[in-house]
C-alpha cells in the first residue's frame, strides 16, 4: 500500500479512539484485559471507532502507537499506585494495583496534553489525568476526613457517601457544575447560575491537588473535586462518576437538576452524559 492511499484512507475513517482496559488479576487466573462494552459502544454510537489498547511491557513501543491515535478514552479501574504522586506511605485502603496499565496512562495522559489530542477519563480516569500532570490524590477520602486533611482544603466540609451500594444506574449525589466550563457548555449552560447534574459515585480515592494546566469543572457538595478540563486544549475533560451505569436512564429524570435546560437527545439524540461526553470527544477529534 502506497504512503498516499493509506493518507487518503486515514483522512475518510472515523476517529480512531484508544481505549485503555482494565487488567484483570484475580488470583488463581491468568491475568486479562476488560473493557465494559458500555464504554465502546457510547463511540460508536458517537462516530468514532474504539480501539483497546495492548498494556505492553516495553513502554517505547507507544510511540509508535500513540501518534496513529485520534483521541483516547481512559475508563475507571484499579487504585492508581500512590508512589506516582506521593511519599506517603500506602494507605491499608489500597486496592488491587496494576502497574503496566498505570505506565501506559502515564505515556498517554502525557502525550496527549504535550500533542492536544482529545480525551476524555472516567472516575480513574480523571485521576490519572491528574496524577501524570503532577497533581496528587487523597489515597482514601475516609482517611482524609479522619485527619483532618480533607476540612484543611474544604472549609465547609459535609460528608457524602462515595462508595454507594447497590444500582449504580441510580444517582447518589450531585455535582455543581462550574460556570462557563466545558461541562456546562456540554450540556447547553452557558451563563453564570447555577448548574447542577445528579451523579452516581464509587470511588475511595479523590483528587487533592490540581495539576497545573487543569482546572476544576465540577464539584460535590462535600468538596470532592468530580470533574477537571484543560481550558487550553481542544478536549481534555474527565469526570469522577460512572456516566456509562447511567446510560439507559432518561436524563431529565435522573441527571439534571436544572428543569430549563434542554434535553441530552436535544443535545445529541442520545441519552446518558456518556453519550454527551463520548460525542464531544469524537467531535473534538474531526
Amino acid at each position: 500500500m502506497t504512503d498516499t492511499l493509506k493518507q487518503q484512507m486515514i483522512r475518510t475513517m472515523q476517529p480512531l479512539i484508544g481505549v485503555v482496559p482494565l487488567l484483570d488479576t484475580h488470583e488463581g487466573k491468568a491475568p486479562a484485559v476488560l473493557v465494559q462494552a458500555r464504554y465502546l459502544d457510547s463511540i460508536e454510537r458517537a462516530g468514532g471507532i474504539p480501539l483497546v489498547l495492548p498494556l505492553l511491557r516495553n513502554v517505547a513501543k507507544f510511540a509508535q502507537l500513540l501518534p496513529l491515535l485520534d483521541g483516547f478514552f481512559l475508563v475507571g479501574g484499579h487504585d492508581i499506585n500512590p508512589t506516582l504522586y506521593t511519599s506517603d506511605p500506602p494507605s491499608s485502603t489500597l486496592g488491587g494495583l496494576t502497574p503496566e496499565r498505570d505506565v501506559l496512562e502515564v505515556e498517554l495522559v502525557r502525550y496527549a496534553f504535550e500533542h492536544d489530542v482529545p480525551t476524555l477519563g472516567i472516575c480513574r480516569g480523571m485521576q490519572m489525568m491528574n496524577v501524570a500532570l503532577g497533581g496528587t490524590l487523597f489515597q482514601d477520602i475516609g482517611e482524609g476526613r479522619q485527619s483532618g486533611a480533607l476540612e484543611s482544603i474544604i472549609p465547609h466540609f459535609c460528608e457524602v457517601d462515595h462508595a454507594q451500594d447497590g444500582n449504580y444506574s441510580t444517582p447518589s449525589h450531585t455535582v455543581e457544575v462550574v460556570p462557563a466550563s466545558t461541562l456546562a457548555r456540554l450540556f447547553g449552560h452557558r451563563d453564570a447560575s447555577p448548574f447542577t447534574l445528579y451523579v452516581n459515585s464509587m470511588h475511595h480515592q479523590a483528587v487533592r491537588r490540581v495539576a497545573s494546566g487543569l482546572v476544576v469543572g465540577g464539584i460535590c457538595p462535600d468538596g470532592v473535586i468530580e470533574s477537571l478540563e484543560a481550558p487550553s486544549r481542544r478536549f481534555f475533560v474527565g469526570v469522577q462518576w460512572h456516566p456509562e451505569y447511567l446510560l439507559d436512564v432518561p436524563y431529565p429524570d435522573a441527571m439534571r437538576a436544572n428543569t430549563t435546560l434542554p434535553t441530552v437527545e436535544e443535545l445529541c439524540g442520545q441519552k446518558g452524559t456518556i453519550d454527551v461526553l463520548a460525542r464531544a470527544l469524537i467531535k473534538a477529534c474531526q
